[in-house]
C-alpha cells in the first residue's frame, strides 16, 4: 500500500514498480478523435519505468499490474459521449465509455499480465462539438499503476 509519505509497504511482498503521473500542462482534443492523454508530470515512479515524455509505462518486469487512468474534460453537462481507455502496445485493454454524462469524468481500470517488454498507455474520446480541454489538476487527471504482489 501507498503511505502518505509516497513509500511503499506490504505485508510479504512489494508491489514496484509502481507510479503515478498526473498532467501540467492543458491540452485540447478535436471532436470525434482518439488521442493519447499526456500525462507528463510524474508524481512517483519507483523503478524509473514511466517515461513522462511520451506518458507511457514500460514495466519491464514480467507480472500482473493494476493500471488506472481518470480524466476529466472541460465541457458542458450532459455530452453525448466521452470514452477512456487504457492500451497495451497499442491495443485497447479495458475501456470505460459515459454517454449523456454529467460529471465530465471518466475513469478506468485493468488487471494485466506483462511481460519484459510490454507498454502502456492511456487514450481518450469524446464527441462534443468542436475542440475540448482536458483539465490540468493532479486530482481528475492520472494514470497510475503498480505491480501486484505474487
Amino acid at each position: 500500500f501507498l503511505r502518505g509519505d509516497n513509500t511503499f509497504a506490504s505485508a510479504g511482498g512489494t508491489n514496484t514498480p509502481a507510479f503515478r503521473a498526473t498532467t501540467n500542462a492543458t491540452q485540447t482534443i478535436a471532436n470525434n478523435t482518439s488521442v493519447k492523454v499526456n500525462f507528463n508530470n510524474e508524481i512517483f515512479d519507483t523503478d524509473g519505468k514511466y517515461d513522462a515524455s511520451n506518458s507511457r509505462f514500460t514495466p519491464t518486469i514480467a507480472g500482473y499490474y493494476y493500471l488506472h487512468a481518470s480524466m476529466r474534460i472541460s465541457i458542458p453537462d450532459d455530452t453525448d459521449y466521452f470514452l477512456a481507455v487504457i492500451k497495451k502496445n497499442g491495443s485497447d485493454i479495458a475501456q470505460y465509455s459515459s454517454n449523456n454524462f454529467a460529471y465530465n469524468s471518466v475513469s478506468v481500470s485493468a488487471i494485466d499480465l506483462a511481460d519484459a517488454d510490454d507498454y502502456y498507455e492511456v487514450f481518450a474520446y469524446h464527441n462534443h462539438t468542436g475542440g475540448a480541454n482536458y483539465n490540468n489538476d493532479v486530482v481528475t487527471m492520472r494514470f497510475e499503476g503498480f505491480k501486484l504482489v505474487e
